[in-house]
């Protein structure tokens, strides 16, 4: 009998123990809902939560916790998806990347096409906004082949629009050319997206500088973004469109289209796009000589840029500098810019800008007759010519780089 009520009170303590730990799971898994459904509640009633530091260090922290709680991950996917645009707007880019890697890996496993399709699109889009050109390819390609998959017109369109962005800076515009024919033909004509088909067309038309062209393009984009009473793409359109104006020496309405432009992005607290339009209206400034509230803009938008790691436009604010550095006699400061420039374009491996920020830098050697380190800079950048050769901007680009190179070998042969 001993031996029996030994062997019961074993089974019962098992038993018990058994009964904690499922008990324990189911606590926790309880505790992961709750959790859940409050970030989301907090994240529908709180407008300004991405640009609240704390509340984004510690909402990171829950969805990861959350995510990956098999009962809990349904809802942090959704408040992931609901935070996604106002995390992209507020400047959010290597951790916020990550969260989304993440849920995308979480959402397959629930087998949710939809929400990996979009959340995918996302990462593609902050890739190409964090100059990371080929990881955002991939990550937009698998999007579109997603939202292929659940038959998504509209999601198909998105995607090809945004990778067609992503062609253009790693000039190729014949492919952007077809990715953007593509997506229209993909889009229905109440889509909010078919704005951003012109838009492409007009980036593609501007890398092209053909600023006309460009003009028509932006037009068309900002009156659908004007009929969806898009503040935010409404400043974006004003933006890209004060830039077409200006290089038509447009200066008044582009200044006007600039001015707008930040009214509204200081509104909706857009602080990259802020930053695009400081830089485009620095540019203005410099047309009409007004060089140092021209550096003022730059100093200004450069900070924003380097928070956010966007190269791309920290490689064109460092060139605009040199520049303007240059115009005022500081040549030591515009080599320091120019350099810097040409560091970010080689990473990039955008060798049209790469050669025309050589070709500025050439320049400046001249200016402090240091002859021999410019024609060795206007050197270097014929050499990386060659493999642009079949772009429409190589031809002006050989042609002005040519003259330069011998200006600086007749000033070489005077001395």
């Amino acid at each position: 009998m001993d031996a029996i009520a030994t062997n019961v009170k074993e089974v019962g303590v098992t038993e018990a123990k058994a009964m904690e730990e499922v008990d324990y799971a189911h606590l926790f898994s309880e505790y992961m809902v709750s959790a859940a459904e409050q970030m989301l509640h907090k994240v529908r009633q709180n407008q300004d939560f991405a640009w609240q530091p704390e509340q984004v260090s510690n909402g990171l922290h829950i969805l990861e916790m959350t995510l990956a709680s098999n009962a809990a991950s349904p809802l942090a996917l959704e408040t992931v998806q609901m935070l996604a645009p106002q995390m992209e707007q507020a400047g959010h880019r290597l951790e916020w990347i990550r969260c989304l890697e993440y849920a995308v890996q979480r959402g397959q496993v629930l087998g949710d096409i939809a929400v990996v399709a979009e959340l995918s699109l996302h990462i593609g889009y902050l890739c190409y906004l964090y100059s990371r050109f080929d990881i955002a390819n991939e990550w937009l390609t698998k999007s579109k082949l997603f939202f292929e998959k659940i038959g998504n017109r509209s999601g198909q369109g998105r995607t090809l629009n945004r990778l067609a962005m992503v062609a253009i800076q790693q000039e190729d515009c014949h492919t952007a050319e077809g990715l953007a024919a593509v997506a229209h033909s993909l889009l229905d004509s109440t889509d909010p997206d078919l704005a951003n088909s012109h838009f492409v067309l007009g980036e593609i038309a501007k890398h092209k500088r053909q600023w006309q062209e460009a003009e028509k393009y932006y037009r068309q984009s900002l009156r659908h973004w004007e009929q969806q009473d898009d503040l935010r793409k409404i400043g974006w359109g004003l933006r890209n469109l004060g830039l077409a104006l200006c290089w038509q020496e447009k200066y008044e309405e582009s200044l006007a289209c600039f001015e707008k432009a930040l009214f509204l992005l200081r509104k909706i607290r857009d602080p990259v796009n802020y930053a695009m339009t400081q830089l485009n209206l620095g540019i203005v400034y410099s047309k009409l000589g007004r060089v140092s509230k021209a550096i003022e803009q730059y100093r200004l938008a450069e900070k924003t840029f380097r928070d956010v790691h966007d190269e791309v436009n920290l490689a064109r604010t460092y060139l605009n500098l040199g520049l303007d550095y240059s115009t005022l006699g500081r040549l030591k400061d515009a080599e320091t810019a120019c350099l810097a420039s040409i560091r970010l374009w080689k990473r990039l491996k955008n060798i049209r800008a790469l050669c025309n920020a050589l070709d500025v830098l050439g320049n400046i050697y001249l200016e402090q007759n240091q002859l021999e380190k410019a024609i060795t800079t206007f050197e270097n950048a014929l050499d990386n010519l060659t493999q642009i050769e079949s772009l429409p901007s190589y031809q002006h680009l050989f042609e002005m780089l040519s003259r330069h190179l011998v200006s600086a070998r007749k000033e070489t042969a005077k001395n």
